[in-house]
């Protein structure tokens, strides 16, 4: 061949192939998509040598001229097949079926053929989302097909250059190795998850010390997203492995009774499954033992406790599956807020009631189940401690800040019956009512995920050893509590024992002495890290952690809960007087489980102060109606003056569960219970005089409404003076005999009154900052306020009602009409923004004209149509952000999809849930307003959520690049 054309043809080669592409038949990919490419090229002669090489995530089979060449079944391991036999002079046709397993999906191709022409992949081939006979072969007439999209160039991110072997880890950035952790501890990075191997949530260990993890993403009907990795002498991964199952997207894994056991989708809906092996591979259908619930408050964790039984854990969006054994521990629960609740201002959890989240077990491998504890949020994970004490990492509901009724993520003590007070929107009860647990620790704003005791931790300092993990996800944190024996529970202090940015952590274990932990969730990159001990290795006992006598009195005390023992009362009885707090639950629990009659008129008669107030909630939660005229004269016998707080406090929150559980007062019970808390109202105690607050406004005691305005006018936190103002919203909520009384305004009010009530609510406005739901709920509460007011009292409050518009000052303030820059793609983000640093300043600005703000928590800013970004770069890299920016439809998370609503009529109405009545559902369709609609649930055909972003696409488009720098940057501050 003369040089000029060997030359021409060399440089053809290399522009062919430096031009290469990985393609897909659209830019969004949905999990187990099968999509169709086809190139047709003239030959001008039949080559002497062919070589083609495929790749596709997650696979693909491969056909020349009609004729089936290979197929590559992981992407990480290409197709290389020589094709001179199936190619010849003339047309020709490469034809590729390519199916997509989770994740983003992309294809990439190359004919190199000897002395000619190289053929790669671009978007100049066709592609088609239908199979259609003929479609492999040559001659086929592709009417209909389209040009595929680009995805990147062979040898970008995320894949590399397959074909050279040099492959790129996970899913753009890597994950970090900047991790803090305590003297004499070191933290590093393991194993990056590949495209296609999903976003790791959970974690188990088999007997042979293997890790298996499996991704959040939805399963295929091959695979579900289980990993396999096997440790090496050196601690590192010398081994991974997918393990074929239908199961997956599981939210716990656990090893025992010889098998995985996998809370996860399957073929028979979201539960939890048992997997069975065989020659170290799952083995035969999988068996469904209990029926769960998906999503991110849906069912969790799932582990083996001491006594052989399987715990397992649920968020407050799942319900409690009908048919548990009678014997659970768990009984009686109701909302028991004395006054109207407010649901969530934006809709979250509305309609979702007690007992929330839970916790259940079973005895027998998962055969039948009985409940064991409730009333969480959130809670994602469970762990027992060297002494068979049960722990748990509840979350807390940030929208809810500022507020009165808002908690912080906990660490709770998971006990038999025990019960944590979680209720939706405005009732939650705070940690003094004595009808629920209260948290070992409280440890901030967060997002819990996987929790473990450090009972592995082999050689580590003792403390280590005895610490309970906590991850938080949101704020990319691992915790380590410290608990302290208290009696029959614990009492404890944390602090932060790994770090990183971002380090979006979920789940951890230990494996030979080792903490090895994974990332992931909602399409993050996955990875697994390692953390060891490094500092001199301790050999000494690490001891009981718990006061051995009480948990002991305790257990024995739980033993009667599930079930009817003639022995119960007695053995109980004398414990519902203990200065310990679970050691009364655990007697009081015991004795509900009994016939009322073999023990209320003990109950009615007892006098020690503990044991009265006890035995006395114990009939109120189990006792009939009638009982309630023998309740009101027992509390007003009660010796109040010479009770503890805590005592007085229980008194006043008895005095309202009696009318919640058992009925409205009477007129006469009303009068001398109102005379009776008057005496103590206003208190010398915050908490006194907040529940004070409730039950006088409940009761309508005369002078409440001046003495609680008296209280809200001196208090010094925007907490408790919401706190007033929400209880004095209220009309009369009780009945008269007979016959309901209707709502209307509490008997004190003056127009004094009113109009220094409304002027609150200006001053709050204006001043006081929250959560995502702070605004709406201050809103709502004025809302409800008015409702009692009568038209001649609105007019008369005109100017309050409606003041002079004063702009409040954030980061949304007045920016200005944009223009369109360039329609951004993720590949173009990426190469433009690197890890360039911006100007914060500018980004802050940026991020009030995108219209961020709207929609998006950041600080004490925003709204709740999207997640909050306050710490978003903890646990998003900046691919991350830029995607979800790019295509907001990938991944939704279930807190923010919209519900749509069908009704009988074909109307479609669609927006976020903010309420559920038994008779109707109310939709706000501007998220930006307090505007509702309602529809009567008799009009309603049907009712799901929509599977598309509230988030516009393309929002970027208006920014140039060192804007679009400055506004990451600004995130990545965190202030």
């Amino acid at each position: 061949m003369p040089l000029h054309r060997l030359l021409a043809v060399l440089l053809l080669t290399i522009a062919n192939a430096s031009a290469q592409e990985w393609i897909w038949h659209s830019q969004n990919s949905a999990d187990g998509e099968v999509r169709y490419f086809r190139k047709t090229f003239t030959l001008t002669a039949a080559p002497a040598e062919a070589t083609l090489s495929v790749a596709c995530d997650n696979r693909a089979k491969v056909f020349v001229n009609g004729v089936e060449v290979g197929a590559s079944e992981d992407w990480k391991a290409p197709l290389k097949a020589r094709v001179e036999k199936q190619l010849k002079a003339g047309e020709n046709t490469i034809a590729i079926r390519g199916k997509n397993d989770d994740g983003v999906a992309a294809l990439v191709a190359r004919l190199e053929i000897k002395g000619g022409p190289a053929i790669a992949s671009d978007t100049t081939w066709l592609s088609s989302d239908k199979e259609v006979p003929g479609w492999e072969k040559p001659g086929f007439t592709a009417a209909g097909w389209a040009k595929p999209i680009a995805r990147g160039k062979l040898g970008g991110e995320p894949w590399g250059d397959v074909f050279s072997g040099r492959a790129a880890g996970g899913k753009g950035k890597a994950p970090t190795t900047e991790l803090t952790t305590p003297a004499g501890f070191k933290a590093e990075l393991l194993l990056t998850a590949q495209p296609g191997e999903g976003s790791w949530v959970s974690m188990a260990v088999d007997p042979k010390g293997r890790i298996i993890v499996c991704s959040q993403s939805k399963p295929t009907p091959a695979w579900g997203g289980l990993m396999r990795f096997t440790l090496g002498a050196d601690g590192k991964v010398a081994k991974t492995e997918k393990l074929e199952s239908p199961i997956g997207s599981a939210m716990g894994l656990l090893w025992a009774h010889d098998a995985l056991y996998v809370d996860g989708s399957g073929p028979q809906g979201y539960g939890l499954y048992r997997l069975k092996f065989e020659n170290d591979q799952p083995a035969g259908a999988a068996e469904f033992l209990f029926k769960g619930a998906d999503g991110e408050h849906g069912s969790h964790g799932v582990v083996l406790g001491p006594d052989g039984a399987l715990y397992l854990m649920a968020g407050n969006h799942t319900k409690l599956p009908a048919g548990l054994a009678p014997t659970g521990a768990l009984k009686g629960w109701a909302e028991d807020h004395l006054l109207p609740r407010q649901w969530d201002a934006n809709g979250h959890a509305v309609g979702i009631v007690a007992p929330g989240g839970w916790c259940v077990r079973s005895h027998d491998q998962g055969k039948t189940w009985e409940t064991f504890c409730g009333s969480f949020r959130n809670a994602y994970d469970l762990a027992f401690n060297a002494d068979g004490e049960l722990f748990t990492f509840d979350s807390d509901m940030e929208w809810d800040i500022g507020s009165p009724w808002y908690r912080p993520t906990r660490v709770n003590h998971c006990v038999s019956g025990g019960e944590y007070g979680w209720r939706s929107g405005s009732s939650n009860q705070p940690a003094y009512y004595y009808d629920s647990l209260p948290a070992v620790v409280d440890i901030g704003i967060g997002s819990p995920t996987g929790v473990k005791f450090g009972t592995g931790a082999k050689g580590w300092p003792v403390k280590y050893q005895r610490a309970f993990y906590a991850m938080d996800w949101a704020n990319g944190k691992l915790f380590a509590v410290h608990l302290t024996p208290q009696g029959a529970s614990f009492a404890g202090t944390s602090e932060v024992f790994v770090e990183g940015k971002p380090l979006n952590i979920t789940n951890l274990e230990f494996v030979n002495g080792d903490m090895y932990f994974t990332t992931g969730g909602r399409g993050t990159q996955a990875a697994l890290y390692r953390v060891r001990y490094d500092g001199p290795p301790t050999s000494a006992p690490v001891g009981p952690t718990v006061d051995a006598a009480a948990i002991k009195l305790r257990r024995s005390l739980e033993a009667f809960h599930g079930r009817a023992d003639a022995k119960a009362v007695e053995t109980a009885w004398p414990h519902l007087d203990s200065p310990d707090r679970f050691i009364r639950w655990a007697a009081r629990t015991a004795i509900e489980f009994q016939p009322v009659a073999t023990w209320q008129q003990r109950a009615l008669g007892e006098k020690r102060p503990w044991a009265a107030l006890e035995a006395m909630l114990a009939l109120t939660r189990c006792a009939k109606p009638d009982v309630k005229a023998h309740l009101c004269e027992g509390i007003t016998t009660l010796t109040l003056e010479q009770m503890s707080e805590e005592q007085q406090l229980a008194a006043i929150r008895l005095t309202g569960l009696v009318f919640t559980r058992l009925g409205a007062p009477t007129e006469d019970e009303r009068r001398k219970l109102s005379d009776l808390w008057m005496r103590f109202f206003p208190a010398k105690t915050e908490r006194l005089n907040r529940e004070l607050a409730i039950l006088c406004v409940f009761l309508d005691a005369p002078g409440t409404v001046e003495k609680t305005m008296s209280l809200m006018r001196a208090a010094t936190t925007q907490e408790l003076q919401i706190h007033y103002a929400f209880q004095l919203r209220n009309g009369l909520q009780y009945a008269s005999p007979g016959e309901k009384k209707p709502a209307g305004p509490l008997t004190g009010w003056t127009p004094t009154l009113r109009r220094e009530y409304l002027a609150w609510f200006l001053k709050a406005s204006r001043e006081y900052k929250g959560g995502a739901s702070f605004a709406k709920f201050l809103a709502n509460i004025k809302k409800d306020a008015l409702d009692t007011f009568t038209p001649e009292e609105k007019i008369a409050a005109a100017d309050l009602l409606h003041p002079a518009a004063v702009p409040p000052a954030t980061a949304a303030s007045a920016g200005h009409p944009r223009g369109f820059v360039q329609s951004w793609t993720l590949d173009q983000l990426l190469a433009a923004v690197g890890t360039a640093k911006g100007d914060a300043a500018k980004g802050r600005k940026i991020y009030a004209e995108a219209q961020c703000v709207l929609c998006h928590r950041y600080g004490q800013e925003g709204g709740a149509v999207g997640p909050d970004l306050t710490g978003v770069a903890s646990r998003f890299s900046r691919r991350d952000l830029l995607e979800a920016t790019v295509d907001p439809g990938k991944i939704v998370s279930d807190q923010y999809r919209y519900s749509v609503i069908t009704t009988t009529k074909g109307k479609e109405i669609m927006g976020r849930q903010i309420d559920d009545t038994p008779t109707k559902i109310a939709l706000a369709e501007n998220p930006f307003t307090t505007d509702r609609t309602e529809i009567a649930k008799a009009d309603i055909k049907s009712r799901e959520l929509s599977p598309i972003s509230p988030m516009p696409p393309a929002l970027l488009n208006l920014f140039s690049k060192e804007e679009i720098i400055d506004l990451l940057t600004y995130l990545e501050t965190g202030k």
